[in-house]
């Protein structure tokens, strides 16, 4: 099969969006190798990181105001190919093109949490995938969760529609290397003791809430809490902790290193993720696959990411967190009963699992 790929975020994005591509990019060429890859990207600087072996072909176009990416890239794919938008969107095909054509939709957020998007970029958004949701053939959804969402908000044909999980990085499940291990300690100083949580500083991410629900703690079970990441409401974040009084405990870090962020998730004594909304939410598998315990919100997609290896809580209620907090400092047997679940929970997770799934996909819209 010859395989085209929207690739700008491949070699432009750093982060989730990012991460997926190459994720699934690279994880599908590494078991399907007889399968050509093509990946088609704007001719910029690439990020020198991000370049691919020789067997995956870079297709590069000019992209001025970015039209052509939109209205020109049909050009570029031969009849009889298939083509995969991978991240919620896809070019203009002409009704008689004979590609096959496949998007990936992470999530509608802009949607359904409005307040964290300007107008125009909501409106740019929702057009962009109610056309990939309409014109393609297949659309993969990062989550159950998201499959209906697209149903209930988009009436995307649920026949179309196909769940097909993420697993993060490699690196996750690797050890830190002593050299790694000491930039962190001489870094950071940590103390034996602390929690984590990492995430974007926005409304959606509701970091709000740890901080909330550790005023509640008693001062004898609190222990050094790291908030990890950047966003608009990081200024908001550190005025809340000092207000309270929990400035001793509650720290805010930006500018983490990936492999520093792999030794706070290996010596973490616990994770929290309380976002409200995710299409998925990966560092929750990231925390598990460093072999640290992860609470998140009961009523979002992270529990799909974390299965039954996860604690389930609602995370707007500051006392259900505090006491759910507490409780997993102190109880070594749940600790170890959750990561025992996540064993399981990885075997639906196999990379090679995934990638069949996708080469079923592929193979059954030609």
């Amino acid at each position: 099969m010859h395989i085209f790929f929207d690739a700008k975020r491949y070699f432009y994005n750093t982060t989730g969006l990012g991460n997926y591509s190459r994720w699934l990019i690279n994880s599908y060429h590494h078991f399907y190798p007889e399968d050509k890859l093509f990946l088609c990207t704007p001719r910029l600087n690439k990020h020198k990181d991000f370049d691919t072996a020789d067997e995956k072909k870079t297709i590069e176009y000019n992209n001025f105001l970015g039209l052509n990416r939109v209205f020109g890239l049909y050009h570029k794919i031969p009849g009889s190919s298939i083509f995969h938008g991978l991240t919620n969107e896809m070019p203009y095909f002409p009704k008689a093109s004979k590609v096959a054509t496949v998007v990936t939709v992470h999530d509608i957020i802009f949607k359904l949490r409005p307040e964290g998007y300007k107008w125009a970029d909501r409106m740019i958004y929702h057009l962009k995938t109610q056309y990939a949701i309409r014109r393609a053939d297949r659309i993969i959804c990062m989550s159950q969760m998201t499959k209906n969402d697209l149903i209930e908000h988009y009436g995307a044909d649920e026949a179309k529609l196909e769940v097909v999980y993420q697993n993060c990085l490699p690196f996750y499940y690797n050890e830190p290397s002593a050299a790694e291990w000491t930039d962190w300690r001489q870094t950071y100083n940590p103390p034996m003791d602390f929690i984590l949580s990492v995430g974007t500083f926005n409304e959606r991410k509701n970091h709000k809430s740890i901080i909330d629900a550790y005023s509640l703690i008693p001062l004898s079970d609190r222990i050094t809490t790291y908030l990890i990441g950047s966003g608009p409401l990081k200024d908001e974040l550190q005025q809340r902790i000092e207000s309270r009084g929990l400035s001793t405990w509650i720290k805010i870090l930006s500018n983490v290193t990936l492999p520093q962020l792999r030794c706070f998730y290996k010596a973490a004594n616990l994770a929290i993720y309380p976002s409200l909304y995710e299409g998925y939410g990966l560092p929750v598998l990231e925390s598990l696959a460093c072999g640290t315990v992860v609470i998140v919100h009961k009523a979002c997609a992270t529990v799909e990411a974390g299965g039954r290896s996860v604690s389930q809580v609602d995370c707007t209620s500051p006392e259900q967190l505090a006491v759910e907090i507490v409780e997993l400092q102190k109880n070594k047997f749940l600790k170890s009963k959750y990561l025992e679940e996540f064993v399981f929970h990885l075997e639906e997770l196999r990379i090679d699992k995934l990638m069949k799934q996708m080469n079923n996909i592929y193979s059954n819209i030609l």
